[in-house]
């Protein structure tokens, strides 16, 4: 029975970063990942990096891209992350209808490959054609969810020193 291994592979804590650090005291430096979803993330990265493992990665949600220019800020100013990168999450309904699809005709080539002079339409044999589920993104796209934002922690040499 392997379930019981999956503890030690993975562990998922739920506590707020808005507190003082000494009560994550016994996190510090053996977290691999955070994720912050949440207003302000900005405010929580100085408690995040001391909870992050040098190669852990950082997270956050935000909004609206002024929040992602506070918490940048807020990672630079710990002067141990590198690899950042932002995406914007955005919305795309698709729209699922019903098609009815024709079978592609190729003209016929010749010994040379060259193509055979076209059949007059009433010689050529009909096309067939079935009916196909297709998805078309949808043209209407209102806005964005958020953003995300990575960084990677790190030790710098001199900062070592």
């Amino acid at each position: 029975n392997w379930t019981p291994c999956i503890f030690f592979l993975f562990s998922l804590f739920h506590r707020s970063l808005l507190c003082a650090f000494p009560t994550l005291r016994r996190y510090a430096g053996a977290v691999d990942g955070v994720f912050l979803d949440l207003p302000g993330p900005w405010k929580c990265i100085a408690s995040a990096t001391k909870c992050l493992k040098p190669g852990g990665v950082l997270c956050a949600f935000s909004p609206c891209i002024e929040q992602v220019q506070k918490t940048v800020a807020a990672m630079n100013d710990e002067n141990c992350y590198y690899r950042f990168r932002t995406m914007e999450i955005l919305l795309r309904p698709y729209e699922i209808r019903q098609e009815l699809v024709e079978e592609l005709r190729l003209p016929s080539l010749d010994s040379e490959g060259q193509p055979q002079e076209e059949q007059q339409p009433q010689e050529r044999p009909a096309a067939k054609a079935e009916s196909r589920a297709m998805a078309f993104p949808s043209v209407d796209v209102k806005g964005h969810s958020g953003y995300l934002t990575f960084a990677q922690k790190v030790l710098f040499a001199d900062a070592q020193e």
